[in-house]
């Protein structure tokens, strides 16, 4: 199931659609900007969210880990990663890391 928008609407249509869902498997990372604020791997919403159980397997996964995982069982993800971003957020305010920046001899960005 998909659902549009931003993480908490997205939980709130979930449960609207299928209210007898807890746990709900999370890509969060401790490195993440939200992922700081988790405890465990296992846990609860905050009490302003939807009520689902968050658990995130790769909480303490490096990002080596995430990328070697996603080549390894050829798992298929956003092409904007191969374009020197590193993090997408919104729209207007994701930008490239400038430290994959690759410049050809000619002085052309790739």
């Amino acid at each position: 199931m998909e659902f549009p928008g931003p993480l908490k609407s997205g939980l709130a249509l979930l449960k609207e659609a299928r209210p007898n869902v807890i746990p709900v498997f999370m890509g969060s990372r401790a490195t993440d900007p939200r992922g700081k604020y988790m405890k465990s791997h296992v846990e609860y919403t905050d009490a302003d969210w939807p009520r689902v159980l968050r658990v995130c397997p790769i909480l303490n996964w490096t990002y080596t880990d995430v990328w070697k995982t996603l080549r390894g069982l050829c798992i298929p993800y956003c092409t904007l990663y191969d374009q020197g971003y590193t993090s997408l957020g919104g729209r207007e305010s994701t930008q490239k890391n400038p430290l994959l920046r690759i410049v050809t001899k000619t002085g052309a960005e790739m």
